[in-house]
């Protein structure tokens, strides 16, 4: 919920979202693919999901091309 806010909050679009089940004691990946967004929203979007409590590692960004 904390890092589909901040998304929001920087109005990038959620395509679609990929998690697996959680293995015990090990952090869970999210895999969130976006729609159409700028370089600088998704660079500040990250950088707040980064600060976020409920993220363990830093945020890794990957462009797709049509």
């Amino acid at each position: 919920a904390q890092i589909t806010r901040v998304l929001g909050e920087h109005e990038i679009s959620i395509a679609s979202v990929l998690q697996h089940e959680a293995r015990e004691g090990e952090p869970i990946p999210l895999v969130v693919m976006t729609h159409k967004t700028t370089e600088g929203a998704a660079a500040k979007a990250c950088a707040a999901i980064e600060r976020l409590e409920c993220a363990r590692s830093k945020p890794i960004r990957m462009w797709v091309r049509d």
